[in-house]
């Protein structure tokens, strides 16, 4: 049930909570709307949307690969149901990519992390399923390779709300790979 909350203007709207259900909501991103639209009591945990917060999703969270800090816009975890997510980290900072009308350039972003995620499962695949190192991989043997390849720092818990399980790492992956066929 929604009521216009009058100590706030007539825009202002209070959702009151009637059942034992809980529920989340989002606003969009990025031009969607104004910067007069917001949450009042707003958290920055448990960000993730659909599709990063379905159970089979690899979802990357995005970081400075120059700085190694992550993003102010990476979402986070974990799911409301409890699941780890972001699975992993990747490079999410001006990221070179082809842009409309034949021209390059780059982007930053989740969206630029979850490429770079994809190029490395896409080795991963070359390696073991082209290469005939091991054919029968699934998807989910792929995502839990990558989350337990991710480098690590001694800094913090894994996994956690914002790293995931750590940083991509598919060169260290693929070399232990080999290791052990």
């Amino acid at each position: 049930m929604t009521r216009l909350n009058q100590e706030f203007g007539p825009s202002a709207w209070t959702a009151r909570k009637t059942s034992l259900f809980y529920f989340n909501s989002w606003l969009p991103a990025g031009n969607l709307i104004s910067d007069y639209t917001y949450f009042i009591n707003a958290s920055p945990d448990t960000t993730i949307t659909n599709p990063g917060n379905s159970i089979n999703t690899l979802t990357t969270s995005a970081y400075n690969q120059i700085d190694g800090t992550i993003l102010v816009q990476s979402g986070r975890g974990y799911t409301s149901n409890g699941m780890v997510k972001p699975d992993i980290a990747a490079p999410g900072y001006q990221i070179p990519c082809a842009l409309p009308q034949n021209r390059y350039g780059t982007m930053s972003g989740t969206g630029a992390a979850a490429a770079r995620a994809a190029g490395g499962i896409a080795m991963v695949m070359e390696w073991t399923l082209c290469k005939g190192n091991f054919t029968s991989l699934t998807g989910k043997q792929i995502n839990r390779m990558i989350a337990r390849g991710a480098k690590r720092s001694s800094s913090y818990l894994y996994p956690n709300n914002v790293w995931g399980y750590g940083q991509l790492d598919i060169n260290g992956l693929i070399t232990r790979l080999i290791n052990v066929l």
